[in-house]
């Protein structure tokens, strides 16, 4: 092995993280052309390892003497443990969204149940509260008309609250 090369390796085997052509360059002080020629040659004996990032690559030393062909090996292993991994986190996430889905549907129910519940209760206490007031007097059509119009008027607001509670739940 070249001198040049056995420097580069040993600053890499030294260094704490991956490093870039110019940081080889800048700390070993050489050229870019006998960077550039050496690297190609420990890259293609599998000394050292490229580490690739979208714009700029990065080396670190092989340690554990791993070749290329041994190391494209290694990626396709690993890319076989994290495809069915990303896969069953994809299935849970749909699951998660299916159950608070389930969720909101289910708020939805109970909040239209009360709902429901309190337009009987609300009907029966004001028809019987109306009666009430109404016993001392005569029934005319003006009081027919007043208990029917206050009968629908609570029947209106309870559908408003129950339309307002179902666009709401399914924001």
């Amino acid at each position: 092995m070249h001198e040049i090369e056995e420097r580069i390796l040993e600053y890499l085997k030294e260094a704490d993280e991956p490093k870039s052509i110019s940081d080889i360059r800048t700390e070993l002080s050489l050229s870019d052309k006998a960077v550039s020629v050496h690297m190609r040659n420990l890259v293609g004996n599998g000394k050292i390892i490229v580490v690739g990032a979208e714009r700029r690559k990065y080396y670190i030393a092989n340690n554990q003497g791993v070749a290329a062909a041994d190391f494209d090996k290694l990626k396709t292993k690993s890319l076989e443990i994290l495809v069915p991994a990303k896969a069953a986190s994809d299935e849970a996430k749909e699951e998660i969204d299916v159950l608070r889905k389930e969720i909101k549907n289910m708020y939805a129910n109970m909040i239209s149940i009360m709902a429901v519940f309190v337009a009987i209760f609300s009907i029966v206490f004001a028809g019987g509260n109306f009666l009430f007031q109404s016993v001392n007097e005569t029934w005319s059509m003006h009081t027919l008309i007043a208990f029917g119009a206050a009968e629908v008027g609570i029947i209106i607001a309870i559908l408003i609250m129950l339309w307002a509670i179902k666009k709401f739940l399914n924001k």
